[in-house]
């Protein structure tokens, strides 16, 4: 049986090539969404006023720590049903996607609901200003109403990432984007609203894309396809994708709450660090972006060819990956830094807090091909079935010292630049650790590849 024209063989061919197909859709998806976030925050700074871009800059550290533990969950999805995949058990990949659909449901309905209770009290906790307060906790109760459908996207994307499809995935966030972009035009130019407007826009297409994937599961071809009737939690394939998932997760969330922490010290500095914080994040994700991209390629990659036993190809999987994310990092980086004062403006036309960013934007993105390092090394780790230790080593590497930068250099020189000085020195310590974890588990890699199953889903 042919190959679909969605999936890609992660285990033959051309690894350059098809590391590049795989992750390109992945790049344009994560662009997309940013730029549909930018879009979010430039109607509001430019339409609505900079009090209002500060609020929802405020909300962002908070919501996306709940999203990034799902999101470390739906790594879990990845790893486990890619492997199942590789091994051709398509009985295993059946339980896992049906598993993985449920626990989304369960699970975001749960913080869905934690959110809207505890909005108030973060906000307070954060130390979030007076003249912000109100519009702050008015975006956040509305956005966390969208994280159940961002939960099942992400482990529906998940899921078709798993064999090779990201086109589909790109395609139906592409389509949900353009329909906030459009809302938020509605919402917030026509009807007049503030940070509500874009707020419901960006929970309307979020269930777009959530309702998108799912059909995509319920009318797909082969093992993924999933019936309404057979949601369920099956305790083995939970138990896996907890096992890898939860320390992904567990690691993304602690590196939300030292966000939140960043977020807090940015917030004593007062509105124009809050607006200069918040712009700059949003142009530095772009390049985070491809990388990410890169490492969910090498997830996959490794865990496929780990199912299928494949030890000498995860090897140039690893190396492919490095380079790749090397050359990403400094190329996008740098086109960053020369793009930076048009891409500045788009946030706020304010002097002063131009030339806040600017700094901040140099500090930050000059160094960033590190981050490539880090990632491309830790996803090797955890695809091999390491889940624990590049978790570990990145909490101590990067989160442990962004705190300890807190409360010592950033609290004897308060400004923006020595706060983000902080990140490149983590990237470096969490990378060495990384190769070091790496170099010990190369050694105990069976030496011999088994001969490939069959890789191509028979319908179930």
């Amino acid at each position: 049986m042919a190959k679909r024209r969605y999936e890609i063989d992660m285990c033959r061919g051309p690894l350059v090539k098809n590391i590049l197909r795989f992750a390109l859709p992945l790049v344009l998806s994560g662009i997309l969404q940013l730029l549909f976030s930018a879009a979010d925050l430039a109607v509001v700074g430019r339409c609505v006023s900079d009090t209002a871009l500060a609020a929802v800059g405020a909300t962002n550290s908070v919501t996306s720590l709940v999203v990034v533990l799902f999101s470390g969950l739906s790594a879990g999805v990845n790893l486990v049903v890619a492997r199942l995949y590789g091994a051709g058990d398509h009985r295993g990949i059946q339980k896992a996607v049906h598993t993985a659909i449920a626990l989304a449901l369960i699970g975001g309905g749960c913080f869905a609901v934690a959110g809207l209770l505890l909005s108030g009290s973060i906000l307070r906790w954060m130390d979030t200003p007076t003249e912000v307060y109100d519009a702050a906790l008015k975006y956040m109760r509305i956005v966390f109403l969208g994280i159940p459908a961002s939960m099942v996207y992400n482990f529906g994307a998940a899921i078709l990432r798993s064999h090779g499809d990201t086109k589909r995935p790109f395609y139906y966030i592409t389509c949900a984007g353009a329909l906030n972009v459009g809302l938020n035009l509605v919402f917030v130019l026509w009807l007049g609203m503030a940070v509500e407007g874009v707020a419901l826009g960006t929970v309307i297409s979020q269930y777009v894309s959530a309702i998108l994937v799912f059909r995509c599961l319920l009318y797909t071809d082969g093992p993924c396809r999933i019936s309404l009737r057979g949601l369920r939690l099956y305790k083995d394939v939970t138990a896996q994708i907890a096992r890898v998932g939860l320390p992904a997760g567990l690691q993304s969330a602690v590196f939300s709450i030292a966000g939140v922490l960043i977020q807090t010290s940015i917030n004593s500095l007062g509105k124009n660090a809050m607006v200069a914080y918040t712009a700059v994040s949003n142009l530095e994700n772009l390049v985070c972006t491809a990388l990410n991209a890169l490492a969910q390629a090498t997830l996959c990659f490794v865990s496929q060819n780990f199912g299928a036993k494949q030890y000498r190809r995860i090897r140039r999987v690893q190396r492919a990956s490095l380079l790749l994310s090397l050359t990403a990092g400094f190329v996008l980086s740098m086109l960053t830094l020369l793009l930076g004062d048009i891409l500045l403006r788009i946030y706020t036309n304010d002097p002063v807090a131009l030339v806040s960013c600017k700094e901040l934007l140099l500090v930050s993105m000059a160094p960033f091909f590190l981050c490539g390092i880090m990632q491309s090394l830790g996803e090797t780790v955890r695809g091999l079935g390491y889940a624990v230790t590049p978790m570990v080593s990145s909490l101590v590497g990067v989160c442990g010292l962004r705190v300890l930068w807190i409360y010592t250099v950033f609290a004897r020189f308060p400004n923006l630049t020595v706060l983000y000085l902080s990140f490149p020195a983590g990237w470096i310590v969490t990378s060495l650790a990384h190769f070091v974890t790496l170099a010990v588990v190369w050694r105990k890699l069976p030496k011999e590849d088994a001969p490939l199953p069959n890789l191509v889903a028979e319908n179930p």
